[in-house]
């Protein structure tokens, strides 16, 4: 699978970081990983996706609303990484169907940094 998933800020925030070719079946692996970590997690859980070191996708836009996953109660913001414009324009259109609070960042720290704006409980890593 081109993406791993794991805690960034333990019970806190989950990374899922994508690279190379991403399928749909990709993705629907990684929504349910994530699905099971904020289970685990303590709320609000929040949810970092880098799509930085993906090269291309191979979904269409008809399979954006199958591979959404309604936001948990317990989940907070998902902030995306993701430098490219075609990939946020799909990005969006799929986390529209989430319902849930979503924002495009650029880098790491500009994500870790807004989730710590918006929500003071989660303290910033030491790296």
């Amino acid at each position: 699978m081109p993406c791993d998933v794991d805690w960034l800020i333990d019970d806190r925030i989950v990374r899922a970081k994508y690279y190379g070719i991403v399928t749909a079946g990709d993705i629907r692996q990684q929504a349910a990983t994530t699905v099971a970590m904020i289970d685990m997690g303590v709320a609000p859980v929040h949810v970092l996706i880098d799509s930085s070191g993906v090269e291309s996708v191979g979904i269409g836009i008809g399979d954006l609303r199958s591979l959404s996953v309604k936001t948990l109660p317990t989940a907070g913001w998902t902030v995306i990484i993701a430098p490219n414009t075609l990939h946020r324009f799909f990005i969006s259109i799929g986390m529209q169907f989430t319902r849930g609070n979503y924002k495009f960042v650029d880098t790491e720290d500009e994500a870790i940094d807004f989730v710590i704006g918006q929500d003071p409980t989660v303290q910033k890593p030491v790296m």
